[in-house]
């Protein structure tokens, strides 16, 4: 490394970190509620599985069983639904077959979401899980 940052600046983040304790813990449990929220509404959802993070703000959602490549699943959320979410196999080869869902909307926004990818789950998933059943 050759440079570094001048030492007001690092003095300023030391500040921050110290001082963020209060902010920090509101901020964990505005996530939590929301990974709370999105993991209760979205269990059971046909097709689906979805994994509760331990930590940060996103929730993967296993489509592996719906019969869907992830990537086709997104577009089609996206199109028909209006929901985005990322297929996560950007994030390498054990990410592949899961979409990455946003916890950074409001809870309203959030609710809204799971219920429209329950509906699309619905109407598209719900078929093609009994045939990979069977």
């Amino acid at each position: 490394m050759l440079l570094g940052l001048p030492g007001f600046v690092q003095a300023g983040a030391v500040a921050a970190l110290e001082d963020c304790g209060g902010f920090a813990r509101g901020l964990r449990e505005t996530y939590r509620c929301r990974r709370d929220l999105v993991v209760g509404l979205l269990d059971g959802t046909p097709g689906l599985v979805c994994h509760a993070p331990q930590g940060g703000m996103f929730v993967l959602l296993d489509a592996r069983t719906s019969g869907l490549v992830a990537a086709d699943l997104a577009w089609r959320l996206l199109e028909e639904e209006g929901v985005a979410v990322l297929d996560a196999a950007a994030f390498g080869p054990s990410a592949q077959g899961f979409l990455r869902l946003s916890l950074g909307a409001g809870e309203n926004v959030l609710a809204d979401a799971c219920m429209r990818i329950w509906a699309f789950a619905g109407r598209h998933l719900q078929g093609r899980v009994r045939q990979l059943v069977a």
